[in-house]
């Protein structure tokens, strides 16, 4: 490939990541407002970033292919950081338990908008729908992990079904993310008051070596 080439490959790529952040920075907007992805057109997703249909399909197939760039980028950018549950060797204070949970949710809250667009289009294509469940695989695999290794270590309890559980567990927390309109600060916080109780009711209560920030059970 000649250097000339590469070049215009390399500024084709840097105009098609332009064109997606404009485009789901106008669709947070819109998610923000109480839209779904799935009732948004090109025309009308197109003009709230300001650009032409016609420079969306200059880079993007379709409304699904947008959304799929989208995803990878959120996938990129949470997957950047460990979960203290992930790494940890024994069980949380319910007090660290509420910080994980707090860091988890901090890693997705950002990509809100391209979550819920991914939920929702997944019930109606194959492609999203397939990239979706992959990333929500993540979420599962690292609390399986989390739950199996605490088993073993005698802090998880030990009867659970790890994947089962990682499942519902995993799904519960996705379903928050990607609502439409997200969530308020108000309602952010109350529900992840409420996921700390879910899990550490779940997995660890009652759980020799598992104890809540004052000690208790």
């Amino acid at each position: 490939m000649s250097p000339t080439t590469r070049s215009r490959q390399s500024d084709r790529e840097a105009r098609r990541g332009a064109t997606r952040d404009k485009m789901r920075r106008a669709f947070v907007g819109l998610h923000d407002a109480g839209m779904h992805y799935t009732e948004v057109s090109v025309d009308k997703l197109s003009a709230a970033a300001d650009l032409t249909r016609t420079t969306f399909y200059v880079y993007f197939d379709d409304k699904v292919d947008l959304l799929l760039a989208w995803l990878e980028d959120a996938r990129a950018a949470a997957g950047s950081a460990p979960v203290g549950w992930t790494v940890r060797e024994r069980a949380p204070t319910r007090a660290e338990l509420r910080q994980d949970v707090a860091a988890a949710l901090a890693r997705y809250r950002p990509h809100a908008a391209v979550l819920a667009a991914a939920r929702d289009t997944a019930l109606f294509e194959p492609r999203a729908d397939a990239a979706y469940r992959a990333f929500v695989r993540n979420s599962i695999d690292d609390l399986a992990d989390h739950i199996e290794r605490g088993q073993r270590g005698g802090w998880v309890h030990p009867d659970l079904p790890a994947t089962e559980i990682a499942t519902w567990l995993a799904s519960m927390v996705h379903r928050t993310l990607s609502a439409t309109p997200p969530l308020d600060d108000d309602a952010y916080t109350e529900r992840l008051d409420d996921y700390t109780d879910i899990f550490w009711n779940t997995l660890y209560r009652g759980v020799a070596g598992a104890h809540a920030a004052d000690g208790s059970p």
